[in-house]
């Protein structure tokens, strides 16, 4: 898939006909244009194509028209279809000479992060014990499943009040069991970052990161959705707009604790040293965003790093102790305990159990 920034003079029927073009040639170069989707509003066009390489694209494209795409990435069509479903041209219109297609490829990204220890339970809890009927209420708001385990569920919706509505309707569906967090956001499948809609998953599980009862939005979402309904506010007792300063704190804290959390010698006061903050700003961000002390954060982002390693590796628990920055076996077991309500120990005797 490429990506095309066009100028504000360039029509949904331009762009059709520099389909037509690439199709004229496309077997020259050993290409198959399967189709493209264009935004009038945001003046941008993906093509989609089948071909050996890059490079066979870039000359499929300058044959043809001469307009070279920005980025190219390597997709797999089903995920393309789970996204923006459809992997080929429209049905074209009776008595039209072209299949003009005036079709976005933006999309809102609705992302459920399954809570607790654990995480099959929650999955099962989520489908099955709160009577959901789960594909049902996602085709009546006309969302599409990307991705499913039993970690997190991603959504993929074409407006954002559809996106809004249905995470209403199955944040309903466990009022009182912070079972899950949720979070909206939104974007284009190509920017500068490598990766299909990379970005935007990317965002999504950064916002997921913090636990509400609220459903997470974006600034973005949040414009989105008031220009779509003249105007009408968010309703702030159901979502939580995370400012793009926010955003920008929770990007920045997130690197950082990733690229840390390992460490023994990094604590929490180390942050606002690497963030540039005074220990106060830290301070008052991180307990607006997580409504928990910098130490209570580490500590808890290292316990869940340790319950992915307990799954996945062989290690016994004073090695995994010591992996996500504990100094002593001792002090994680009682910290995981008080948590999770169950020792490491036990924890990993239950994962072999099932």
């Amino acid at each position: 898939m490429d990506r095309h920034d066009v100028s504000a003079e360039v029509t949904a029927e331009h762009v059709a006909h520099l389909h037509q073009q690439d199709l004229n040639v496309q077997d020259k170069h050993h290409c198959k244009a399967l189709t493209y989707w264009f935004d009038d509003d945001r003046k941008t066009a993906f093509c989609l194509v089948e071909a050996p390489n890059k490079e066979a694209m870039i000359a499929m494209h300058d044959e043809a028209h001469g307009k070279i795409p920005s980025e190219i990435i390597e997709v797999e069509k089903s995920i393309v279809e789970s996204f923006l479903g459809r992997i080929e041209d429209p049905v074209k219109a009776i008595n039209n000479e072209l299949n003009i297609i005036n079709d976005p490829a933006f999309r809102v990204v609705l992302e459920i992060k399954f809570a607790g220890i654990n995480k099959i339970a929650s999955l099962k809890k989520f489908f099955l014990g709160h009577k959901i009927d789960f594909e049902s209420n996602i085709s009546k708001f006309k969302g599409r499943i990307v991705h499913i385990d039993a970690e997190d569920l991603l959504i993929s919706f074409t407006d954002v009040s559809s996106a809004m509505e249905c995470a209403t309707t199955l944040k309903n569906n466990f009022e009182n069991d912070k079972v899950v967090t949720m979070a909206i956001c939104a974007g284009v499948p190509i920017t500068e970052q490598n990766g299909f809609f990379e970005k935007v998953i990317a965002e999504a599980n950064k916002m997921c990161v913090i636990e509400s009862d609220k459903i997470i939005i974006s600034s973005e979402v949040e414009a989105l959705y008031e220009s779509a309904n003249l105007n009408r506010s968010v309703d702030a007792n159901s979502f939580y707009v995370l400012q793009k300063g926010e955003m920008q704190f929770l990007s920045e804290l997130m690197a950082i604790t990733n690229a840390k959390f390992g460490n023994d010698a990094f604590t929490s006061n180390d942050f606002y040293v690497e963030l540039h903050l005074s220990k106060s700003q830290f301070y008052r961000k991180i307990t607006r965003l997580f409504g928990k002390s910098p130490n209570q954060f580490l500590k808890e982002y290292r316990l869940q790093q340790s319950i992915s390693l307990l799954r996945s590796t062989e290690k016994n628990v004073s090695e995994i102790a010591f992996l996500v920055g504990f100094k002593s076996q001792s002090h994680y077991s009682k910290s995981f305990q008080h948590l999770f309500a169950i020792s490491p120990t036990a924890f990993k005797a239950s994962l072999r159990e099932n």
